[in-house]
């Protein structure tokens, strides 16, 4: 029983610091649930917890980017909750068994951002640097948003780097900034998600508060240290543990694997 709340611990402090620099941190939780016998939808529902206290801790870390921050941006926050409330429904309406079908279709998408993230963001980095004036943050904004919180209320592998990527495409220059307006959304949207998932039985509340707790720490130093550290050996760890569930699913379900051969 030790070694599994040290795990919970652990993974939630990786997930935690993977999420304030970039997102991805899902990958990781995500299977450890599933490994400790919880089913696919319980997995996703509790793996919203640790998000929520990750993106909150982490959202204080960069609180001094965050004021700097244009207020017509915040606009985006009412997408992102109608949007999550949307994708956690149609969530609660999906079976189990239908959702572990649908599960290695989304990890592989969370996988594919997850691998390339460190060329996604450096090339954030890199058009951040140079002086242009960008799109402003009008309505495609807030539509993208929407789109993408459903998503993220439905599973959310992928939606911290993707939003990142959507921001980079606005008015705003700085990387810090991005990053904590993309973890205040992936809070709201975290939020939004235990609220309803939880009145269906779709968390696991002590696995939840206990990964949650790692990934206050990890959230808040990875917001601290976000140009200090280096994640190359645990992102392997994570794309590794990725592919293996995906594969696990796709074995025990061949229906997915039958799908998978038609598309390859």
């Amino acid at each position: 029983m030790l070694i599994k709340i040290i795990i919970y611990i652990i993974v939630g402090i990786v997930s935690g610091a993977i999420n304030a620099v970039a997102g991805g941190g899902t990958i990781l939780a995500f299977p450890i649930f599933m490994l400790f016998g919880n089913s696919a939808l319980v997995a996703n529902g509790t793996s919203n917890l640790p998000i929520m206290l990750g993106q909150l801790s982490s959202s204080i870390g960069y609180l001094k980017h965050l004021k700097k921050i244009p207020l017509k941006y915040y606009l985006i926050t009412i997408p992102c909750i109608i949007g999550a409330v949307l994708g956690a429904y149609l969530l609660v309406k999906t079976p189990n068994l239908e959702f572990e079908e649908i599960t290695p279709f989304l990890i592989i998408f969370a996988l594919v951002l997850f691998i390339f993230q460190p060329y996604i963001v450096a090339r954030v980095y890199r058009a951040n640097k140079k002086q242009y004036t960008k799109l402003s943050p009008p309505i495609w904004l807030i539509i993208i948003t929407g789109i993408l919180s459903i998503y993220a209320g439905y599973y959310g592998g992928g939606f911290g780097l993707t939003m990142l990527v959507i921001l980079s495409l606005s008015s705003l220059n700085n990387i810090h900034q991005m990053n904590g307006l993309k973890n205040v959304l992936g809070f709201l949207e975290a939020l939004i998600s235990i609220i309803i998932l939880g009145k269906y039985h779709l968390i696991n509340l002590n696995i939840g508060l206990l990964t949650g707790f790692g990934a206050i720490f990890g959230g808040y130093f990875g917001a601290k240290f976000a140009t200090k550290i280096s994640l190359k050996y645990l992102r392997i760890i994570i794309i590794l543990i990725g592919i293996l569930t995906a594969a696990y699913f796709v074995l025990i379900n061949p229906k997915v694997g039958h799908i998978l051969k038609h598309l390859l």
